[in-house]
């Protein structure tokens, strides 16, 4: 019982200490990540009701806010680390709607009425991955695709194969990379 106070005193301050309403309100990958951490510890606390609502709301507040009609995250496409931010973002987007699959809420086939979409954002990524599209946004260091990788693969449990192969095939990449 003693974790589980532990966590719950956690989500208390994530929901009510400065830090925790500023990066709930935060419009690109930290507040995405955020609503990852607060429906993880709803869930684990006990509270899948209140994940739910959270998750519901992500709709809104998450995919319609941040994807753009044609796939493009611009708070994230705006950052010195540009293909890495849309990764990362789009990892906890994964994550949150793996987690939304728990409590009944579909966020892998959410789309808004002019076409925002969790895979809408992940194909528009797609080109730029397979080396297909040449990155033309800021990317100041190397870029990892560690997070895409991760990100592909459980967009391929969700949404198809042709992510996970994706995947396997930029790892694959990766690994000549690394023996050369």
């Amino acid at each position: 019982a003693g974790m589980t106070s532990w966590y719950k005193s956690y989500l208390t301050w994530l929901r009510t200490s400065p830090n925790g309403i500023d990066e709930q309100d935060s419009p690109n990958n930290h507040g995405t990540w955020y609503d990852v951490q607060l429906t993880a510890l709803c869930l684990f606390t006990g509270i899948p009701d209140t994940a739910k609502r959270i998750l519901e709301q992500a709709k809104s507040f998450r995919i319609a806010s941040q994807i753009q009609p044609d796939g493009r995250m611009p708070l994230e496409l705006e950052r010195t680390r540009g293909i890495g931010y849309s990764s990362y973002n789009l990892l906890a987007m994964s994550s949150l709607a793996t987690i939304a699959s728990r409590v009944g809420v579909d966020l892998w086939h959410y789309e808004t009425p002019d076409g925002r979409s969790i895979r809408k954002a992940l194909d528009w990524m797609v080109p730029y991955y397979e080396g297909a599209k040449k990155w033309e946004y800021q990317q100041i260091s190397e870029w990892d695709p560690g997070e895409a990788v991760a990100m592909l693969a459980i967009a391929g449990s969700a949404l198809g194969g042709q992510y996970a192969e994706l995947a396997a095939k930029i790892s694959k990449s990766e690994a000549a990379l690394m023996r050369a």
